[in-house]
């Protein structure tokens, strides 16, 4: 029997965004130096197949005769380079924090003064059509964010959305820490048996609860309580002025079986 070989599997978008990015960068190359950089039979392959589907698309130019081995391509360079203002504009708005310059010259194989520039042209498209958006400059780092002028718009537009009503699985995560204050999450999952992130950054922005400090536990879990916001908005004096809860009944469905705060923190405590 002949032996099976594995042969290495090549996308060819991957080399379309490779051969964009060489000819982005050096404006035009002669057509073996693409291949020369292939490093197998799979990898040659899958180039010469995206050249020929850039050049279909009429992405790419090809200059000169076939049988000469002095082939260049030539690129778009002005689509090319809103391809990657696009892929900025979409990083920026995506990490909602600063980000730095080589950073992005990394994962776009340019420069960093590449980059630079391409954000420059951004900061001025922004200003010409008197966009909402703006990007900042700190430091080495660039952070896109709103103009100040919307942010009576911004803040009331978020004001809204903190007096909207509490739902359900909110009023439940609610009690959850008001009766057993400070509680983590994972006390809180224990008990309602779903995942509680969104109902706790909910809560936490409509100043209902908020962080109290860190369990001594490995990995130093929030500990969460509730705020004066919360008594304001029920009513109450303190939170001994909380409803009694019902005397618990002997349980016949297993949820017996359900741990305490304090039983979660023991048995941490006893793994170490």
């Amino acid at each position: 029997f002949k032996p099976i070989v594995q042969r290495r599997i090549v996308p060819v978008h991957a080399r379309i965004s490779y051969v964009m990015r060489k000819l982005y960068q050096k404006g035009k190359m002669k057509l073996h130096a693409l291949y020369y950089a292939s490093t197998d039979r799979s990898e040659l392959v899958a180039t010469f197949l995206a050249v020929l589907q850039l050049a279909r698309d009429k992405k790419i130019h090809i200059e000169g005769d076939g049988s000469n081995t002095q082939i260049q391509i030539l690129a778009g360079e002005n689509k090319m380079a809103n391809q990657y203002k696009a892929c900025i504009e979409a990083m920026l708005f995506a990490a909602g924090e600063p980000v730095e310059a080589d950073k992005m010259a990394q994962v776009l194989a340019l420069k960093p003064e590449e980059v630079i520039k391409i954000v420059s042209a951004l900061q001025n498209e922004y200003l010409s059509r008197e966009s909402g958006l703006k990007i900042l400059k700190l430091g080495d780092c660039y952070q896109m964010c709103s103009g100040k002028e919307y942010i009576e718009d911004i803040r009331a537009l978020l004001e809204l959305k903190k007096n909207t009503p509490l739902s359900q699985a909110a009023l439940e995560v609610l009690a959850i820490v008001a009766y057993n204050q400070p509680v983590t999450k994972a006390f809180i999952e224990q008990v309602r048996g779903v995942d509680c992130s969104g109902v706790l950054r909910s809560l936490s922005e409509k100043v209902l609860i908020e962080e109290k400090g860190r369990l001594d536990l490995p990995g130093r879990p929030l500990l969460y309580g509730t705020t004066e916001n919360f008594l304001r908005c029920f009513g109450l004096e303190s939170l001994e002025d909380l409803p009694e809860l019902p005397e618990k009944e002997t349980p016949n469905d297993g949820s017996e079986n359900q741990i305490t705060l304090n039983e979660m923190i023991e048995t941490e405590q006893t793994k170490e």
